[in-house]
């Protein structure tokens, strides 16, 4: 009987398991045959949003991008036009994405908003009639100390710092719509989230600086993103369903032995 019973839980947990393990990588981007660039939206390419970055180079087989932003960009204190970077529209359904980012240690500080430098890994979520229901954003930034990852909060437009980085390393970037809330990971682990709003896709993606009237660049490397028709469900979920169904199946042997006693 317990070997049954045993037997019984591991099918269980093996059936749930193979419902709930999300696709491999619908795209991989290690940008080793380049980044083509358009100024105009379209499958397979990166357009500008909101203000084209002064550089976004690939060369074909170095397997990172470099984005540049220069001073002579600069829109003005306080413009919507400072944010620059390129955008990439991703395959229907896709509910995760993520990308490494390298923390730049000559992205040197000092006091006032025009050194402020930062790497976003941006994303537009949507709802069941494909309108914008939110924007994941998640951000490395440059501080007096040293460096912060942000994330954004676009139900209230508020924004969370929520740890620090060490300078020269390479780290992934990430945000996973799971079930009614939106994800921000950090090299995996979950570091915050926010209320998806109806958001059932993420419809692309986005590579941003801010030019704060200077000049640095951003290195990027092997962009991923996941495609399912649902979410993955949280772990918890996971074991409750195994064991709820491991128990059916115990419940069941003990039916059909007590049939044949009879």
């Amino acid at each position: 009987m317990k070997i049954a019973t045993v037997r019984n839980l591991g099918l269980a947990l093996a059936t749930v398991a193979a419902l709930a393990a999300p696709s491999r990588a619908d795209q991989t981007i290690d940008f080793s045959a380049g980044a083509p660039i358009s100024p105009t939206p379209g499958p397979g390419v990166w357009y500008v949003d909101r203000y084209a970055p002064a550089g976004f180079l690939a060369p074909v087989n170095t397997n990172q991008l470099q984005e540049s932003i220069n001073a002579s960009d600069y829109q003005g204190a306080g413009s919507f036009y400072n944010t620059q970077g390129r955008k990439f529209d991703v395959e229907t359904g896709t509910f995760a994405a993520q990308i490494q980012v390298y923390v730049d240690p000559n992205w040197t500080t000092a006091t006032g908003n025009d050194v402020i430098r930062y790497a976003g890994f941006w994303g537009t979520g949507t709802d069941s009639t494909s309108a914008v229901a939110s924007y994941p954003i998640i951000e490395v930034v440059s501080t007096q100390g040293g460096f912060d990852v942000r994330t954004y909060d676009s139900n209230t437009g508020s924004w969370d710092n929520l740890t620090s980085l060490t300078a020269g390393t390479w780290d992934t970037l990430g945000f996973t719509l799971s079930g009614n809330q939106i994800k921000y990971t950090l090299n995996g682990s979950v570091i915050g989230s926010f209320d998806a709003n109806g958001t059932e896709q993420f419809a692309n993606v986005m590579l941003q600086g801010y030019n704060a009237n200077a000049n640095y660049s951003i290195l990027w490397r092997d962009l991923q993103t996941f495609n399912t028709t649902s979410a993955v469900p949280e772990p918890a979920s996971i074991v409750s369903a195994a064991i709820g169904l491991g128990a059916a199946g115990f419940f069941a042997a003990r039916r059909r032995r007590g049939k044949i006693a009879a």
